[in-house]
């Protein structure tokens, strides 16, 4: 994203396993991070991911995460909103 805590011009860009993971990157997107690096083998299914939601959701998405109060309702919260959009969660 090019806008990033307030600061103008700077971007942000996310590197590990959440990256390449088709399940967490719609998280990212709703919190506006737009680079992703991960494993080459990860790129088509993380692609198809991106494909499959739309900002406006995935924006939904990190709101209802951010009012859970455990992480086991943050991984349930993604399981589901996977499913909703055809995002393999394995």
């Amino acid at each position: 994203c090019d806008l990033v805590a307030g600061v103008e011009g700077k971007s942000l860009s996310i590197c590990g396993d959440i990256a390449g993971n088709p399940v967490g990157v719609p998280l990212l997107i709703g919190a506006g991070v737009r680079y992703l690096s991960m494993t080459p083998c990860r790129i088509p299914a993380v692609a198809d991911a991106v494909a499959s939601v739309t900002v406006p959701d995935c924006e939904q998405l990190l709101a209802e995460a951010l009012a859970c109060n455990v992480d086991q309702d943050v991984v349930a919260l993604m399981g589901v909103f996977a499913a909703k959009h055809g995002i393999p969660t394995a």
